[in-house]
């Protein structure tokens, strides 16, 4: 591998072994004493995502367990424009919904599930997506041309489906 063009941003933050993992491995863990945003702040910003999944689904979760409960989602509901374009497809909204509610019940239990919009949140977690460590990696990687587009999080447990133990 050449030599790295490193930029004085990932310089002057000290994130040049980050850079140089990142560029040969894909990936890269910055600790919290670089980056500077703190295990405290995680450890909040985990309660927040298991209080926002406990409002979402009625049920408790802890990060070695997962779900305390059997989850439960409720029906989908779709607006007129999304009905006609699923009449124009053949797709009925009933089956679909049916469809969802068997493969979670009985072949396969949800093991995740999406929570959007995390910067509306909570500020934590747009002071994690404008981590100047983070930025800077993102920078480096994509030439100064990022741009944040989305902060959403996957919760995720283990499982016979999906995830495995």
């Amino acid at each position: 591998m050449g030599e790295l063009a490193l930029t004085e941003e990932i310089k002057t933050l000290g994130l040049e072994k980050h850079a140089e993992e990142l560029e040969r491995d894909g990936l890269t863990i910055v600790p919290p004493e670089v980056n500077g945003f703190g295990m405290d702040r995680i450890d909040e910003i985990v309660e927040l995502i298991l209080a926002r999944a406990r409002e979402m689904t009625g049920c408790t979760f802890t990060l070695d367990g997962g779900p305390q409960q059997e989850l439960e989602f409720p029906k989908q509901e779709f607006t007129p424009e999304q009905l006609e374009l699923m009449k124009a497809r053949g797709l009925d909204a009933d089956e679909l919904n049916l469809r969802r509610s068997r493969r979670g019940r009985r072949k396969h239990p949800k093991t995740q599930f999406l929570i959007q919009k995390l910067t509306q949140q909570h500020r934590l977690f747009r002071d994690l997506a404008l981590n100047p460590a983070s930025l800077a990696l993102q920078n480096f990687m994509m030439a100064g041309q990022t741009r944040l587009s989305s902060v959403n999080c996957f919760v995720k447990w283990k499982g016979d489906f999906g995830y495995g133990p």
